[in-house]
């Protein structure tokens, strides 16, 4: 902001009922430009209010980033049911949209408010889906091993086979083929 502009004239209490007019009262630009100029006799335009809100704005983030980043911290160390929680967060946003939606108001924060419900449903039906076809490569999975099973235990039956005519070669090459017999019997 440059040095010369008006918001720097105003005093520190004039500085802050301007922000509560904009932030608390929510009051339209026209009429913080009406109440400047009768309240104090000071003089702006619309667009000089306008980037005044922004960079307000802007200079607010880092407080209410550290205002939501305690509330967070607080939730994750409580023992919140965190998927109620955020069921309740998606009450609250749906009848926001509702209010809004019969109030007329403004349609860009109707579109952000339906464009975030719906990208969550979106979500919401990727991670079902996600979740059905890991459930069906599972359910393939144990189809195929349950049906590889008689295999595996021929296997099994044909190694154990195989150690029986080993061992029987080992008798038959200590003792000879006779006393070998012998040793079966």
């Amino acid at each position: 902001m440059r040095s010369d502009a008006t918001w720097n004239g105003l005093t520190k209490e004039q500085q802050q009922t301007v922000e509560e007019w904009l932030f608390v009262e929510h009051a339209g630009y026209d009429k913080v430009r009406e109440r400047l100029q009768t309240e104090w006799g000071v003089a702006m335009t619309l667009s000089s209010i306008c980037k005044l809100r922004q960079r307000l704005e802007l200079a607010r983030v880092p407080d209410e980033m550290a205002g939501n980043q305690a509330i967070a911290a607080s939730v994750a160390g409580s023992k919140a049911d965190l998927a109620g929680l955020r069921s309740s967060a998606w009450t609250v946003i749906g009848g926001q949209l509702l209010r809004k939606a019969v109030a007329n108001a403004d349609t860009n924060e109707l579109h952000n408010l339906g464009r975030l419900m719906a990208g969550t449903e979106e979500r919401e039906i990727e991670l079902k889906r996600l979740a059905l076809a890991r459930e069906r490569y599972e359910f393939r999975a144990a189809r195929a091993a349950l049906k590889e099973m008689p295999r595996m235990a021929r296997m099994t039956e044909e190694e154990l086979a195989r150690e029986e005519a080993q061992l029987q070669t080992f008798k038959e090459r200590l003792f000879g083929r006779e006393l070998a017999a012998e040793i079966e019997d």
